[in-house]
């Protein structure tokens, strides 16, 4: 796998990001016919198909992340999918219940709102080439303090003082 995948990938996330969401599917789905089953392709073309409004093709794919990876993301993504779809059924029968005035095609795409700032869910959300195939990349490791060494060798003197400072009780002790 080459790293023109990574940065396909990368290019859809960023037009996720700008809402530019049929050209990211567009770039997922040459990627997901590429590497066919890939989690890590398929719950961002969930992300965007919902986007676009094909919440049946959507809701597909995310029963079969859950089904075949169990995967989280997949799953908050059918909640709200499904409280979505709520909401718009209750809207639609209180359009028809009401005065009439409102519109019954309310928009259902509020329920994507992601935290964090990348489009498909987050800083560990990249793909990177491992073994057969992508996976979600791991945060960096946190980095020790700059001052690490520092604060070990104070703690070492600590000890050293509280020892001898045994010691020297002990000593006092037994000279009486």
């Amino acid at each position: 796998m080459g790293r023109g995948a990574n940065k396909r990938f990368q290019r859809a996330n960023d037009l996720f990001a700008e809402k530019r969401y049929r050209e990211a599917l567009a770039l997922l789905d040459e990627l997901d016919r590429e590497y066919p089953g890939k989690k890590n392709i398929l719950y961002p073309r969930a992300l965007c198909l919902a986007k676009v409004g094909d919440f049946r093709k959507a809701r597909e794919i995310a029963e079969r992340l859950v089904e075949e990876f169990d995967d989280p993301r997949a799953e908050r993504l059918l909640e709200r999918m499904k409280a979505a779809e709520k909401r718009k059924a209750e809207r639609r029968s209180g359009a028809s219940a009401g005065s009439g005035g409102g519109s019954s095609e309310a928009p259902v795409q509020d329920f994507l709102q992601l935290p964090g700032g990348l489009a498909f869910g987050g800083p560990d959300r990249d793909l990177l080439e491992s073994g057969g195939g992508f996976t979600v990349a791991r945060p960096a490791p946190a980095q020790p303090s700059p001052n690490r060494g520092l604060y070990i060798i104070l703690w070492a003197l600590v000890g050293v003082i509280a020892v001898v400072l045994g010691v020297l009780a002990a000593v006092q002790h037994f000279r009486q």
